[in-house]
């Protein structure tokens, strides 16, 4: 774990060249593995998708990228979604149309963050939350969503959004899985 109490922390937008970063981001917050989506990348260098470049924040420490934060308006949500999903999987749009949606108009959706492993337990993720609070609140956002798994062995997961203002307050099922919807009032 690096120490990052003395280290300068910039947070940059993602261009189309931090597409591999982004990419990334998603495999590692989701669990992934890297061959799941062989055209990930096009997913990514594309500007009308969930897990678009346009729609990351980089934590750059010392000059040295550390981690990313993807998320967005819920405004476009659903119209995202399909069109991901179209490119990344064979889910029918009979499917997507049973999906429940992780994001709603009005709110800034924190989709998928993952920090590099050199730099795990600095607080950057954290960081990068709050960079993403600071944005959604200047642009207008009344509240911040993020999903998290239901199963206990992420209650400490759940315990750290919370303390970083954070409440539950539904449930949902994502791909077969449940999750506890959260929101963080700006």
């Amino acid at each position: 774990m690096k120490n990052i109490e003395r280290s300068i922390i910039e947070y940059v937008d993602a261009t189309p060249l931090d597409s591999s970063l982004v990419g990334w981001t998603f495999l590692t917050a989701m669990g992934l593995d890297s061959g799941r989506f062989p055209n990930l990348e096009e997913v990514v260098l594309r500007e009308d998708t969930l897990y678009s470049w346009k729609n990351a924040r980089i934590a750059v420490c010392d000059g040295r990228k550390a981690g990313c934060l993807i998320a967005y308006s819920g405004n476009d949500y659903v119209a995202m979604r399909d069109r991901t999903w179209s490119l990344l999987t064979d889910i029918s749009r009979e499917d997507l149309e049973k999906m429940e949606p992780e994001a709603f108009p009005g709110e800034y959706y924190l989709d998928s963050l993952a920090v590099l492993p050199e730099f795990l337990g600095s607080g950057i993720g954290g960081a990068l939350i709050r960079d993403s609070l600071r944005r959604a609140s200047a642009e207008g956002f009344a509240c911040a969503t993020l999903i998290c798994e239901a199963e206990s062995h992420h209650d400490a997961l759940r315990r750290y959004y919370s303390s970083l203002g954070f409440c539950e307050y539904a449930e949902m099922t994502f791909f077969g899985t449940l999750f506890k919807r959260m929101r963080c009032m700006l």
